[in-house]
């Protein structure tokens, strides 16, 4: 998806392939990678982090209960928020 939403209306392929035809309205009100702010450099760290990812591991894969695993996300994601 085009990170400029103008580009969906000029290039070809998202211009003139019907299948592509709601990528306006997502790259205008879509969430980014579950974030619902505006994108961030931020928001990309976390993402690129894989911090949701990894709690989920920890819970599945590690037995850490699910509230350690969310207190262990929030701390990663203030850490990274933080140093962007």
């Amino acid at each position: 998806m085009p990170i400029y939403p103008a580009l969906t209306k000029s290039m070809p392929l998202f211009a003139k392939t019907p299948a592509f035809a709601a990528f306006d309205d997502l790259a205008r009100n879509g969430l980014v990678d579950g974030y619902a702010g505006e994108a961030s450099a931020a928001s990309a760290a976390v993402f690129q982090a894989k911090v949701v990812t990894q709690s989920v591991q920890k819970m599945l894969v590690d037995g850490m209960s699910p509230e350690n695993a969310v207190a262990w996300a929030q701390q990663q994601i203030e850490t990274i928020s933080k140093a962007k």
